[in-house]
């Protein structure tokens, strides 16, 4: 088992399967841009912000309480 491999089942342990699933493409765009720790953390959370808030939105219109 890879490295990714052993992290993400880690994750999925721990229930953290948003950061399961986006895991591989966060590391590699850091990788690419040789971003340091801190705007590896950054860009997750900034990644995790916008997919929650679309998970948000998306249970709220699912439940009429929001209208498009």
């Amino acid at each position: 088992m890879n490295t990714f491999e052993t992290v993400i089942n880690k994750y999925n342990s721990l229930r953290f399967n948003s950061i399961a699933e986006s895991l591989e493409m966060l590391v590699s765009q850091a990788e690419d841009n040789e971003t340091s720790y801190l705007q590896f953390a950054d860009m997750y959370a900034s990644h995790r912000l916008s997919k929650g808030i679309k998970q948000r939105f998306n249970l709220q219109y699912e439940n009429g309480r929001v209208s498009c």
